[in-house]
């Protein structure tokens, strides 16, 4: 069982602030269904058996925009209600996509969060692995917007973000430093399973790095394959959103 987790619950508020009224960013489009986050996320790559979308902020509206997907795309979907967006964050969205994939039962899982658009044969890069794989992109590492990582004298890896967006610290030496592409695969189950019962809430309760880290702790740059973005987007505002190619 290929599963593919997206995790969109957030309040989308600088989204919302740059088209001036609330709007969940997944859902934005002008002219098209098919023009939204979401739709594009979904329909990139039909070898998923299951897509798990976790929700929360405007989720009745989540719900009901799922009905413009195809029924082939909208069979294999599972929707769950983070009803704690607000005060948990992104951390506690993974946390319930997780759970929800180990009930199902993976060989492998695809984790993306819901603001970005890539390109699909890229994608398709890291859906075609067989091995654990991090994504990266060739953005300007800025903290205002970006998460980052780091490799330390012994190849470790260690990912760092600021949810103030105002710096970033790295603790001692490094040999590498990238934009987090903010994808990644999963194809440990146990790994997952233990790391999932292992962490609190209050760790849950943070940013989705946590666990991400967690899963990475133990390995090395050579275990993992690296998937570069030529092209990624983050879309935060409208003004992102309108990078994306096909909507130009």
């Amino acid at each position: 069982m290929d599963i593919l987790l997206i995790t969109l619950a957030g309040t989308s508020t600088r989204f919302s602030n740059s088209i001036g009224r609330a709007c969940h960013k997944s859902l934005y489009f002008e002219h098209d269904f098919t023009d939204s986050l979401l739709y594009k996320q979904v329909t990139m790559c039909p070898d998923f058996d299951r897509i798990v979308l976790v929700g929360g902020f405007m989720f009745e509206e989540l719900r009901v925009g799922l009905d413009n997907l195809p029924p082939d795309v909208r069979s294999k979907i599972v929707l769950i209600h983070n009803e704690r967006f607000s005060d948990l964050g992104s951390g506690y969205s993974l946390y319930l996509g997780l759970k929800a994939a180990l009930e199902i039962g993976f060989n492998q899982l695809v984790f993306m969060e819901g603001d970005l658009w890539v390109r699909s044969d890229e994608f398709m890069s890291v859906v075609k692995s067989d091995s654990d794989v991090i994504t990266v992109n060739s953005e300007d590492i800025l903290a205002k917007k970006a998460v980052a990582l780091y490799t330390d004298m012994d190849d470790g890896i260690h990912y760092i973000y600021d949810t103030n967006h105002s710096h970033l610290r790295i603790e001692g030496d490094f040999t590498g430093i990238y934009n987090s592409g903010q994808v990644w695969k999963f194809i440990d189950m146990s790994r997952v399973t233990r790391i999932l019962n292992s962490m609190s809430l209050e760790e849950w309760g943070g940013t989705n790095l946590r666990f991400i880290q967690h899963y990475f702790d133990s390995k090395t740059f050579k275990d993992i394959h690296i998937v570069k973005f030529s092209e990624w987007i983050n879309c935060n505002t409208v003004e992102d959103y309108y990078r994306i190619p096909e909507v130009r």
